[in-house]
């Protein structure tokens, strides 16, 4: 994984995996971990693949992410 230097811009990226298929967004994470600051985990995507989508991009991906809030 390449750490982002301070101020860089890709950091100001969130990307929306509004998907519902773990596949589609692995796909995406692996398009693009290298081009954003942050993967944001949409609902339905949750909700189909819980925690495990979570440890993906947590491995694949940038150092942010975002994911829904949970009460």
């Amino acid at each position: 994984m390449t750490h982002a230097t301070p101020n860089d811009p890709k950091d100001k990226i969130i990307f929306a995996l509004d998907v519902e298929h773990f596949t589609e967004a692995q796909q995406w994470v692996n398009l693009l971990k290298d081009r954003v600051g942050i993967f944001k985990v949409g609902k339905q995507l949750f909700t189909r693949s819980g925690p495990k989508v979570v440890d993906m991009i947590r491995k694949k991906g940038p150092e942010g992410f975002s994911g829904p809030e949970i009460p």
